[in-house]
């Protein structure tokens, strides 16, 4: 039997679930490669930018124009995406993803953005993260590229030893040469496995690291005093450039994501699912009130964030999420000790706050 104390801190924990806040990454685009993200233009496919940059990109095979409506066999195509990966993956609908096959011909198959300056970051911090599945080198394995070596850029890849590499070049970009301050690092093994594998590239105080799946890669590099995440004007910003293989879920932020946001892009659980089953619900929040302020970075104890204790901080990562992937009904047996109540899961955070604060007084 919970004391009142302890029924009084559930209360509380649930109640603060409905004014829970957290800071927001910016995010500046959004590419999902799903049917509502892109649309058919007049004998061409635009790949939708869902974010607030609206920087939508014309996809192209062997150069021209491509039209979804008008496939090429052995072209690009948006089949399902996710194959393999958990029921969890993408809130458990995983849309189609951007299958592009290396043409045979280098830079010829892609999407292209144009000579656009929406990604410049300059040194300020960034994150490009996204979703792929690739097998084997065939193709140029690019993900994002606006880069070019001695004038700036970004560019994420394949290399030819199956590592994925992140690079941000030097220079002022816009014609003027800079040479040196080219960065790179890349992952700790081979990702072209054939197997789904997130990936988030981050710059944070003008250092670049790398986390494959989740987790963080050895290698970081720090900016020379050239080095500039900034697109050139003559190339723009292409995606999929002969990549070979699959591109889901890619998005750009101008923000060094957290590694509490970092987690919410790994393949085993959505940030705030303690027990990973797929749901962010009252079991969640018992498993975070049975370990709150305890000292411990496991995640299946509701440490979201990676830090030294349970606290606000992950509470506010649970409530952020609040009703991901839940059903229909909540039972409330396992997280009130057996009490014999099921109700329709709340329509918002409030509603959550209110009647488990009710319940409890009525256990009292």
């Amino acid at each position: 039997m919970k004391s009142r104390n302890q029924q009084f801190i559930y209360g509380l924990l649930a109640l603060s679930l409905a004014f829970a806040t957290v800071l927001k990454a910016d995010l500046v685009s959004d590419y999902r490669f799903d049917d509502s993200s892109q649309v058919s233009g007049t004998g061409a496919t635009r790949i939708v930018d869902d974010g607030p940059a609206l920087t939508h990109g014309d996809l192209r095979w062997n150069g021209a124009f491509y039209d979804i409506h008008f496939p090429i066999p052995g072209a690009a195509s948006f089949p399902a995406s996710g194959a393999g990966l958990p029921n969890d993956f993408l809130g458990g609908n995983h849309g189609t993803a951007l299958d592009m096959p290396y043409s045979g011909v280098n830079n010829s198959s892609h999407v292209a953005f144009g000579p656009i300056n929406t990604h410049d970051f300059e040194r300020l911090d960034f994150t490009i993260c996204g979703w792929f599945s690739k097998a084997g080198t065939v193709g140029q394995g690019i993900i994002y590229d606006n880069a070019v070596q001695d004038f700036g850029g970004q560019l994420i890849y394949v290399n030819g030893s199956g590592e994925l590499a992140f690079e941000i070049k030097g220079g002022a970009g816009g014609g003027v040469v800079e040479p040196g301050d080219n960065i790179g690092i890349v992952s700790d093994n081979a990702v072209n496995d054939g197997l789904w594998h997130s990936f988030v590239a981050r710059v944070s105080s003008e250092t670049a690291t790398l986390y494959i799946d989740g987790a963080l890669q050895s290698q970081s590099a720090t900016y020379g005093i050239n080095t500039k995440a900034r697109p050139t004007g003559s190339k723009g910003t292409r995606m999929a450039v002969e990549f070979g293989g699959q591109i889901d879920t890619l998005r750009i932020f101008s923000h060094a994501l957290s590694l509490a946001e970092i987690n919410a892009f790994s393949p085993f659980a959505h940030a705030g699912d303690a027990n990973f089953d797929g749901m962010v619900n009252l079991s969640d929040l018992q498993i975070l009130g049975d370990n709150w302020q305890s000292t411990t970075a496991d995640w299946s104890t509701a440490n979201f964030t990676g830090d030294d204790t349970v606290n606000l901080a992950d509470l506010q990562i649970l409530g952020d999420n609040w009703g991901f992937g839940a059903g229909p009904d909540v039972a409330f047996d396992a997280a009130l000790e057996q009490l014999d109540v099921v109700i329709p899961e709340p329509a918002s955070l409030m509603l959550l706050g209110i009647t488990m604060t009710l319940v409890l007084r009525r256990r009292g």
